[in-house]
């Protein structure tokens, strides 16, 4: 699915917005051949002009990219920029050896230059999958037709947006799909389609609905998409301008009765009783894309009743997105509701969530301070939550203050001490990826000496987590 991305295109460089003209002119899937992976026509380009004219060298042009996007996942972004300098590299000398001009050059390229263009095509197709290793390498090696058709039954399940486009190219959008559907289906997080991960998602798909995608080799005839399957509650969509009262409703639904002895909704999950109370809500967007985010904090009781307050005890973390679904409400995504979290027993309080744009597309979650004292140390941390399908997951967490102390630092104030803080800031004029890159401004002492530094904690969409970069100091880890 073309996302604003840049397609290498057997060495063809396209820059391609979903919201552009180009990209309105896109080829559909119900085109007669398969490919190119970029939109014709291409008036400027006599090499695409020529891919678009030739029904073998789309098919080409997409089988390279295929492998070319296969390869990108598999590199990551530390390997991706050399990547697309081959990429670049490729496109100069198919043009050199071929006999076809540049982009913009006025020129047109000559029918004969089709067969030199093919082999040119397959060969560095066939380099680039002898690079891939695993489900990469599985992925890759699928006919084009079942490749497209896996990327409509993403569509189809919901984690494509409705207007994609399906057309074999597995861009970002397709790569976060896929990690979104690995993750709701408790599959290993590998962000391909691998051999048992495409026969599991089209038995998924046979289950609930007919095919999505013909299997004729000439067509892709996509069949009517089947609605993700979402739960709705018991809610009225009217209780939206009492959000007291809708808190009661959803902790009713989801925790169980309330019990005026504990203050608080008593819920039985794996053989522990919890304590759990409404902490914190917000809604954000407008219109059809309002979401209301709620968090539920408690703790566990023990078999006296009494909540469980230790130094190694943690609360509980409930995290619910709904959004209005006619007249109630549908649960868009949610935690397992009794997460491990926070310290001493107890899960942070109110002040302690803010709901931010995490990613692109109005792409929510949750940050949740955390503060952890003990002697002659206090630790401050951010937690960041997201939602990817229908699952709100920790994102890992960023340290914001470490205050610490040699012997007797902090009575005498004559030793060497550490005390950083700092800001953490959501970047996002970044493009491009599931989750913006979170940014840490910190500065104070450490060691006795003044300190100050910025470190940048980028989305690695494998892992799905943030990851820190090699610089942070070891306060701050």
């Amino acid at each position: 699915m073309r996302n604003t991305l840049i397609a290498i295109v057997v060495g063809l460089v396209t820059v391609c917005s979903a919201s552009s003209a180009a990209c309105a002119q896109g080829s559909s899937t119900e085109q007669r051949h398969l490919g190119p992976s970029f939109p014709c026509p291409s008036p400027h380009d006599p090499l695409a002009q020529l891919i678009c004219s030739s029904p073998d060298l789309s098919e080409a042009d997409l089988r390279y990219v295929q492998a070319y996007q296969a390869l990108g996942a598999q590199l990551g972004p530390s390997g991706q920029s050399k990547l697309r300098q081959e990429g670049v590299a490729f496109d100069k000398t198919v043009r050199s050896q071929c006999g076809i001009g540049p982009p913009d050059s006025g020129t047109t390229a000559s029918s004969s230059a089709i067969p030199c263009v093919l082999r040119r095509y397959m060969a560095q197709r066939n380099l680039l999958a002898d690079r891939l290793t695993g489900t990469a390498a599985e992925e890759a090696a699928r006919p084009l037709q079942s490749h497209v058709a896996l990327q409509a039954n993403l569509k189809a399940l919901g984690f494509l947006p409705s207007d994609a486009t399906v057309d074999g190219v597995y861009g970002p959008a397709t790569r976060t799909a896929i990690l979104q559907w690995q993750q709701s289906q408790s599959r290993p997080l590998t962000g391909f389609l691998g051999n048992s991960d495409a026969a599991f998602l089209e038995q998924q798909v046979a289950s609930i609905a007919t095919p999505l995608a013909s299997t004729d080799h000439n067509t892709t005839e996509l069949g009517p998409p089947a609605p993700r399957p979402q739960a709705t509650t018991a809610a009225p969509a009217t209780t939206l301008g009492n959000k007291q009262d809708l808190l009661q409703r959803v902790m009713n639904e989801f925790y169980g009765s309330y019990s005026k002895e504990h203050s608080c909704w008593i819920s039985n999950h794996e053989e522990k009783t919890y304590c759990m109370n409404p902490v914190h809500i917000e809604i954000v967007g407008s219109g059809a894309n309002k979401k209301i985010f709620i968090a539920v904090g408690g703790q566990k009781l023990d078999n006296d009743g009494q909540p469980e307050a230790c130094h190694a005890c943690t609360g509980a973390l409930g995290l619910i997105v709904l959004a209005e679904h006619g007249s109630q409400f549908k649960v868009v995504a949610k935690n397992d509701l009794f997460e491990n979290f926070g310290s001493w027993g107890s899960a942070p309080g109110r002040d302690a969530f803010a709901v931010r744009e995490l990613g692109p597309h109005g792409s929510y979650g949750w940050l949740i301070t955390t503060e952890y004292d003990d002697t002659g140390e206090a630790t401050v941390g951010v937690s960041v939550y997201g939602v990817l399908g229908d699952r709100v997951v920790s994102l890992d967490s960023v340290t914001t203050r470490n205050a610490t102390a040699d012997d007797g630092c902090s009575e005498r104030g004559d030793r060497r001490c550490t005390d950083i803080s700092g800001d953490l800031v959501i970047d996002a004029n970044s493009q491009g990826g599931t989750f913006y890159p979170l940014v840490l401004r910190a500065s104070g002492v450490r060691q006795g000496r003044p300190f100050r530094g910025t470190y940048r904690f980028a989305f690695d969409e494998h892992a799905i987590k943030y990851v820190a970069p090699k610089n942070l100091p070891d306060e701050l880890k």
